[in-house]
């Protein structure tokens, strides 16, 4: 299947018609006509992700966030973003990045979050627009199945992201 393939199945999943203005969300590097066996997913394409990409010979990156989110002058190995280009198109490795689009489209990433905690009734957590008659937003906010203690709701977030350790600021037995 060609990437071309690869960008038509993503765009129908997460148009990129929902991506905030300021985002950059699409095919950032590479060959849209390029075969493709072999897919990475990632969250960033950091100096990590790449060399994997790299040493795996995959044929398409996909990642969550953009490698480029504003417009460049030049493209050389004087920075981090301009390396990580030159090795990505060195080894032929086509880069698609699905961001904001990817945070409001319907079943996707707030709404798999959302699920996966069990909120009751969730809602855009930032109304973007309209469409066809329904807000769309990025993040979702909604209630809990029941009352917990702020440590109780870190460990079942631990458990529904299947995460080692979770951050929480505030008081641990406050409801």
């Amino acid at each position: 299947m060609k990437c071309s393939d690869w960008m038509e199945k993503l765009e129908k999943l997460a148009p990129k018609s929902l991506a905030c203005e300021w985002d950059n969300p699409g095919l950032l590097a590479g060959r849209a006509e390029k075969e493709v066996e072999k897919v990475l997913i990632a969250l960033d394409d950091t100096d990590d992700v790449v060399d994997l990409a790299v040493k795996e010979q995959v044929d398409l990156l996909i990642t969550h966030h953009p490698l480029i989110l504003h417009s460049m002058k030049k493209v050389n190995d004087q920075d981090f973003i301009g390396r990580r280009l030159i090795k990505l198109i060195q080894a032929d490795i086509s880069m698609y990045a699905m961001h904001t689009n990817f945070d409001i489209a319907p079943g996707c990433m707030a709404d798999l979050a959302a699920e996966r905690l069990g909120f009751v009734a969730p809602q855009a957590l930032e109304e973007m627009f309209e469409e066809d008659g329904e807000t769309k937003g990025i993040g979702k906010i909604g209630n809990l199945a029941q009352e917990m203690t702020l440590a109780s709701c870190a460990q079942c977030v631990k458990k529904a992201f299947e995460i080692p350790a979770v951050k929480v600021f505030g008081n641990p037995k406050q409801k």
